[in-house]
C-alpha cells in the first residue's frame, strides 16, 4: 500500500473571499454616518422652528394608549430642552433628494442619536442606511457635479461610493437649515453593509 492520496482523500480546496468594492454597485449597501457637535445659540429660535416642525409634521395615530403608557406631549419636551427641540428640526435625510428622486439609491434605515454634552452642547450622530438601485446613475450625477478640471476628484468618484455620496449630498446638509445652532464637523464614515451570512 502507499501513503498518496486518493483523488478522493484531497483536502476541499481553499477558495479565497473576492475582495469587496468599494466603489458600490447595484444591489448594495451603504450606510453613511455623521458625527457633529452642534451649539446652541439662541434657544428661541431652536424652539420655534421645533414647533413649526411639529405643527407641519404628518402625526401617525396608532391605538389608545392607557395613562401610564402616555408618552410626554412634545411641545412640552419642546419647552423645557433644547435637545429634544434640536431632535425635531434634525432631518438626517436632508440632502439626499438628488440620490431618491433619480431612483439611484432608496433609503433602508435612519438612526439619530442626540447627547447632551454640556448646557448647549450636543452630540449629533446619525446613520442613514441605503440599498443601491442604480449605480451608474448615482455615479453620473456626482460627475456632474465636478468641474471639467477636477480630474481628482472624477477619479475618486469612479473609485469610491464614500466619495460619489459625500459629493452629491453634503454630509452635514440636515444641520444647515436650522435656526439657532452652529455645529462643528466631528466625524464621517461611509462603510459598505455586508449581507448577513444564512
Amino acid at each position: 500500500m502507499h501513503d498518496q492520496p486518493e483523488l478522493f482523500d484531497l483536502p476541499a480546496a481553499q477558495v479565497a473571499a473576492a475582495p469587496q468594492s468599494a466603489r458600490g454597485r447595484t444591489r448594495e449597501t451603504y450606510a453613511r454616518t455623521v458625527v457633529a457637535d452642534v451649539t446652541v445659540r439662541d434657544v428661541a429660535a431652536l424652539r420655534a422652528e421645533a414647533l413649526r416642525c411639529l405643527d407641519e409634521g404628518v402625526i401617525v395615530i396608532g391605538e389608545a394608549l392607557s395613562a401610564e403608557e402616555a408618552k410626554p406631549d412634545p411641545r412640552d419636551e419642546v419647552a423645557s430642552s433644547a435637545t429634544a427641540a434640536l431632535g425635531w428640526c434634525l432631518e438626517p435625510s436632508a440632502g439626499l433628494s438628488p440620490l431618491l428622486d433619480s431612483g439611484a439609491v432608496r433609503i433602508l434605515a435612519i438612526n439619530l442619536s442626540l447627547d447632551e454634552v454640556a448646557e448647549r452642547l450636543v452630540r449629533a450622530s446619525w446613520t442613514v442606511t441605503i440599498k443601491i438601485r442604480d449605480a451608474p446613475a448615482a455615479r453620473e450625477l456626482a460627475l456632474a457635479t465636478c468641474a471639467i478640471a477636477e480630474v481628482e476628484a472624477q477619479a475618486e468618484i469612479e473609485a469610491s461610493f464614500a466619495a460619489l455620496w459625500n459629493r452629491v449630498a453634503e454630509p452635514h446638509a440636515p444641520l444647515a437649515g436650522i435656526p439657532g445652532v452652529a455645529w462643528t464637523p466631528v466625524e464621517v464614515t461611509v462603510e459598505q453593509v455586508l449581507a448577513r451570512s444564512r
